[in-house]
């Protein structure tokens, strides 16, 4: 049964989706990190954490898909490419997304500065929306390079992070020894100030 949840049920969701998602990757392969995964592996992991925690939720839902879906037409299928498609949309009964989750594999560089882009756009253009999550994970050698690689990514956005995971020990599909990095960031719909000065 779907139901309302909080930010910080979902923030807590994505950080124990992640979790969730290193045990089972590194069981499956032996000891490898979920770092040599892909992408729709840990978002599907996420996905399943938000909805036993009361969620129902889209994935891959593309611009159009969820102003259509806010204006309360049905969802249909959209073959615009993968460019331009949140990867995780939740809402409930009343059908309205409440909040948006973009995942990221985060190396040694990239930028969550599109998603961050295009989830401020979508707050603009839908009430319903609270917030926006970015959800980053990294290994690297030294922490020193996790914790750089964490911050690197939304330099100059205007997000908060709100959960980190402690370094965990983890291993590369060579058997060689790294470092998991992981970060939840929580984008807020700008203040009326913010959004009359752009």
């Amino acid at each position: 049964m779907s139901r309302a949840i909080s930010r910080r049920t979902i923030s807590q969701a994505c950080l124990d989706g992640l979790a969730e998602a290193e045990a089972t990757y590194s069981a499956w392969t032996g000891g490898v990190t979920m770092r040599a995964a892909p992408e729709s592996f840990v978002q599907t992991v996420i996905a399943k954490r938000l909805h036993e925690a009361g969620s129902l939720l889209l994935l891959e839902a593309s611009v159009k898909q969820l102003l259509a879906f806010a204006s309360g037409d049905e969802i249909v299928e959209d073959n615009a490419g993968r460019n331009g498609r949140i990867d995780i949309a939740t809402y409930y009964k009343s059908k309205a997304p409440r909040f948006l989750i973009e995942i990221k594999k985060l190396g040694k560089s990239g930028s969550f500065r599109k998603d961050h882009e295009r989830i401020l756009s979508l707050m603009s253009k839908i009430p319903s929306l609270q917030n926006g999550f970015l959800v980053g994970y990294t290994t690297a050698v030294e922490s020193d390079t996790v914790e750089r690689r964490l911050r690197e990514p939304v330099s100059g956005l205007s997000v908060k992070i709100i959960r980190k995971s402690s370094l965990v020990p983890v291993k590369t599909l060579y058997k060689k020894e790294r470092l998991l990095g992981v970060a939840i960031y929580r984008v807020d719909r700008p203040s009326a100030d913010a959004q009359d000065s752009v």
